[in-house]
């Protein structure tokens, strides 16, 4: 019987986490678009080089969430125009499986179609920026510039007990990232991640108990500059 109740328990504590997951009307969806940006990128170069060419809803929700506009075409109807220049060969692109994810999405709400400057448009949704975002969460990392800016980026955190289970996930995140536990609750890093910071903290609803700091020296970092292979 306790072990049933304490199933129960756990059940109730993962629902009440999802619930709260997609629900970030707070979010800056400006800095949501940039952190996308990269994602972009690698997926519009794999469309150009792929024979057999198809969006899946990750690729086209992630695009959407980077600010992209896909505007679809008369001409060529099963294909989104604004990614027409791409294709090697239109006959190879899968356009009835695009239909179908974006009928897909449109039925989830994720997507909706609007008329922009006289044509038909594709655009994400609140909600399908929140899939897109948890999609993100699982690869988002810190990009190592060609030249050290010798600062050191810190996370400090004090986030109460009662929200232990979001405390360990930013931790944890922190960690992912390549973060240095340099104490119990703060985390340098010698790279610019405030975006990412700022990203993980509003997904995991703990930015008011986390602050990012831009530090110009750390005293006897010799530890910190050999973790991180600094000169």
């Amino acid at each position: 019987m306790k072990r049933k109740k304490n199933i129960r328990s756990l059940r109730r504590k993962k629902s009440s986490r999802r619930r709260r997951v997609v629900t970030l009307a707070h979010v800056d969806w400006e800095k949501v678009a940039h952190i996308f940006g990269p994602d972009k990128k690698i997926i519009l170069q794999r469309l150009a080089k792929e024979n057999n060419q198809f969006l899946s809803t990750k690729d086209l929700l992630k695009l959407l969430a980077a600010g992209m506009i896909i505007g679809l075409t008369v001409a060529f109807p099963t294909a989104p125009l604004a990614l027409a220049p791409l294709f090697i060969d239109r006959r190879k692109f899968q356009g009835y499986r695009f239909n179908q994810t974006v009928k897909r999405l449109k039925k989830q709400k994720m997507v909706e179609f609007v008329m922009q400057e006289g044509r038909m448009v594709l655009k994400i949704t609140e909600a399908g920026r929140v899939r897109a975002l948890s999609y993100k969460i699982d690869d988002i990392r810190i990009e190592k510039p060609k030249k050290w800016d010798k600062k050191w980026r810190m996370v400090v955190f004090d986030i109460p007990e009662k929200e232990k289970v979001l405390r360990d996930a930013f931790r944890t995140k922190l960690k992912e990232m390549g973060f240095f536990q340099f104490q119990e609750s703060v985390w340098v890093h010698p790279y610019p991640c405030l975006d990412q910071v700022e990203f993980i903290r509003e997904l995991l609803y703990v930015s008011v108990n986390a602050r990012y700091v831009v530090a110009q020296r750390i005293e006897d970092d010799e530890d910190l500059r050999k973790h991180f292979e600094l000169d």
